[in-house]
């Protein structure tokens, strides 16, 4: 320490003895005189640290070194004369027959900046070690290397901690990486999830949080543990500091103006920022069940958490016959909303079609009593309106005794009675979602929608016209 500070204060001899010290035989005073050198100028410190390591044997100095490295190379950056004398060094690490010592190479590296990254590439391409792999995919990332096929290539490797960092890098690669992220939401390895979901927040999808929050929820420890360090990643990201083309800050934008919108009652379903133009793609099918499909297939890329869009693609799979598909999809559509009579019932329906008789009893005595519950609601409603009209409705109300869609219409019809506009557009919004393809349902709701939902309305209207009169069923 008096060394350090002597140093600073102009005295040559402090250099000397700070060197003198690094060959002594005491590890102590080997590693004190290390972490010195880490607060003196990089120009005069890194070389020494440099031979130092390259002779040193014992653990806890070599650790020293490393840090004290790590603190100087920050400030080297720029500085041609420092690259110079450590890019050979970096290259001699890089071959060493230590994996620890090219994992730290590879660390130091990406704190050099980018006259490394010719030296990262060329040793990713031979390197099979999982753990120096992992750290060469940091490197990259932090020099900002954004040639995706590099990263690509790692996606299905065997370590997890390779897969994650890869992840963690391509952020870079922007919106071409998203169905990557897309996909390692499915990964087995809870740290992958994280990193996806990190990734995707960043990229604008704020609802990716409720993934994040699943995590927290699965009895294991560390579905739980890469949850709540993903989670405290994103609570540590300033949208306000973030430049003002970000895609979170404009995400964030769009969602505050959404909620400001929402004061004006609207369907809860449709209350998202691309369902306006994902019926507007819709509509360029123009009912063709596969160019549906596929359109749908696209958006659930881009934007995974929305709901609107799996339920949609949930009903076309199934009319299309691909029910485990269909099958799949809805079941996380139910564990998000798992108050939809529509959407339970077709998953009942599924089930029973593709002959999985404990998931059909299981959907369906939940049907049941959902579908119960509702009708006991509508009776007691109807008991309480006055008029010719009632009495035709509870007659209605009488024949519905099993769980079918055609109590979405009595549903309806009881709240415009009462004239609560806003159930009555959360009803309607269920059924378009689970019936895509029904132009009169769909044109109904584009004509209910206020005025501050006039782009969605547009759209809406736009679609309906596009799609046939006839109704297709599964």
């Amino acid at each position: 320490m008096a060394a350090q500070f002597a140093w600073h204060a102009g005295s040559m001899k402090a250099l000397r003895l700070l060197e003198k010290y690094l060959s002594e035989e005491s590890r102590l005073h080997r590693a004190s005189a290390a972490a010195a050198l880490g607060n003196i100028s990089p120009e005069t410190a890194l070389p020494i640290l440099s031979a130092c390591f390259d002779r040193e044997k014992n653990g806890d100095v070599i650790r020293q070194l490393i840090l004290s490295v790590r603190k100087l190379l920050p400030r080297a950056r720029g500085n041609m004369r420092v690259h110079d004398q450590l890019l050979p060094w970096f290259g001699r690490l890089m071959k060493s027959t230590d994996a620890f010592k090219r994992s730290q190479c590879a660390i130091l590296c990406g704190l050099l900046g980018r006259p490394a990254e010719d030296l990262v590439l060329r040793t990713l391409e031979k390197e099979h070690h999982p753990h120096v792999i992992a750290s060469l995919l940091s490197s990259l990332g932090r020099l900002g290397c954004s040639r995706l096929l590099v990263y690509s290539r790692f996606h299905d490797h065997a370590d997890s901690r390779v897969r994650a960092n890869m992840l963690a890098a391509m952020l870079i690669c922007g919106g071409e990486a998203v169905s990557y992220f897309t996909n390692a939401l499915k990964d087995t390895a809870p740290r992958v999830r994280g990193a996806a979901a990190r990734n995707l927040f960043l990229l604008g999808q704020l609802d990716i949080v409720a993934t994040l929050n699943r995590m927290l929820l699965v009895p294991e420890p560390l579905s739980v543990l890469a949850g709540c360090y993903s989670l405290g990643q994103l609570l540590r990201i300033q949208p306000p500091l973030l430049s003002s083309d970000h895609p979170l800050p404009l995400a964030v934008s769009r969602r505050s103006t959404l909620h400001q919108k929402s004061g004006a009652y609207g369907p809860m379903l449709l209350n998202t920022p691309e369902a306006a133009q994902v019926f507007s793609e819709l509509a360029i099918a123009r009912g063709n069940r596969q160019k549906m499909i596929w359109i749908l297939e696209d958006k659930i890329r881009r934007h995974p958490s929305s709901y609107p869009v799996r339920r949609m693609l949930a009903s076309l799979l199934a009319i299309d016959g691909e029910l485990r598909r269909a099958a799949s999809i809805l079941g996380v559509c139910l564990i998000e909303h798992p108050g939809i009579l529509a959407d339970i019932l077709d998953a009942y329906r599924i089930a029973v079609k593709l002959g999985n008789l404990d998931r059909a009893t299981d959907y369906g005595e939940t049907a049941k009593a959902l579908y119960n519950e509702l009708l006991a609601g509508c009776l007691l409603l109807c008991r309480s309106i006055r008029g010719s009209g009632a009495e035709l409705m509870m007659q209605k109300l009488h024949h519905l005794g099993e769980p079918s869609m055609n109590l979405y219409n009595a549903m309806i019809q009881l709240k415009v009675l009462e004239s609560e506009n806003e159930t009555v557009l959360d009803l309607m919004s269920e059924l378009v979602l689970a019936r895509p393809y029904n132009a009169v349902v769909v044109r109904k709701l584009s004509t209910m929608l206020p005025e501050s939902f006039a782009e969605l309305r547009q759209a809406l209207s736009v679609y309906a016209a596009s799609l046939p009169e006839t109704v297709q069923t599964f």
